[in-house]
């Protein structure tokens, strides 16, 4: 039986994998190249970014964080506190740069992108591997970070697998849909950056979800939390990187996954029903 056209893309990417590898190393090796510090800024931005949100939400700004993910506690230590933004900011950059790029990354590859035989829908997925390899590092710095402050892991750890490939899913299916709408209509990128930029202000990362829930002001807003994809993959998180004692998230998951599957299917059809005239916009 042959498969539908818009759920092929994992088994193109297998079938060119040494192509897929190729682009990935080579932008993994492209990032840094030149710098002081080289391959160290994959360990030394996260725990960066650790420090400059501690010493802001925590120690500034004193913010209280209360659990998530079933767990109605006050994470009053202000080291959890910083491992609950954490566990919300990592994921989010690694999609946030991933759209970014993706957005992007067809127009730039224009030369290859005109080549009859070179499948361009691999172009958004390399985008999304090579910052899930960065995510990687970054959630291997944490998780060193969190040994040595806290002392082991909770016990939903393994909730990273499919919240990691719900993200990828998720991700490569709007990117592919953003990376083909960029080469009909240039001012997508500009506006994708301010999008992501109001959409990381309206999920709860460095904030707490109950400052909307539990506000009298805010409360008739809380529903866009709720079809916000960002605050379901956040709240798996959140449970597998944070608390010790959660439930596993499950409605996160359910919810996650047909957003996964809502997204990727139509982005990736569209992408493939358009980019027979990229040639020609290119």
């Amino acid at each position: 039986m042959k498969l539908p056209e818009s759920l092929s893309l994992p088994f193109i990417a297998w079938r060119h994998r040494e192509l897929v590898a190729s682009f990935v190393w080579r932008d993994l090796k492209a990032r840094y190249e030149g710098s002081l510090l080289g391959r160290l800024w994959p360990l030394l931005n996260p725990l960066i970014l650790f420090g400059v949100y501690y010493l802001v939400f925590v120690e500034v700004l004193q913010q209280r964080f209360e659990g998530g993910a079933g767990d109605d506690a006050v994470l009053s230590d202000r080291s959890h506190a910083a491992f609950y933004i954490m566990a919300g900011l990592l994921p989010w950059i690694s999609f946030s740069e991933s759209i970014v790029r993706c957005t992007g990354v067809v127009l730039e590859n224009g030369n290859l992108v005109k080549k009859i035989a070179f499948p361009s829908q691999l172009l958004p997925l390399y985008a999304v591997a090579v910052n899930a390899i960065y995510f990687l590092f970054a959630l291997a710095v944490y998780v060193v970070v969190r040994l040595v402050v806290i002392g082991g892991l909770p016990q939903h750890f393994w909730l990273v697998v499919p919240a990691l490939l719900l993200q990828i899913v998720f991700t490569t299916g709007l990117g592919l849909f953003l990376g083909a709408m960029n080469i009909f209509i240039r001012d997508t990128s500009q506006i994708v950056q301010l999008f992501l930029m109001l959409w990381f202000f309206t999920t709860p990362i460095v904030y707490p979800a109950a400052l909307i829930t539990k506000a009298e002001n805010l409360q008739q807003w809380s529903w866009l939390m709720k079809v916000n994809p960002f605050f379901h993959l956040v709240e798996i998180y959140r449970a597998a990187l944070t608390f010790d004692a959660a439930a596993i998230p499950w409605t996160a998951l359910l919810v996650m996954a047909l957003w996964a599957a809502l997204v990727f299917i139509p982005g990736h059809a569209f992408f493939l029903a358009t980019k027979g005239r990229f040639a020609d916009e290119l």
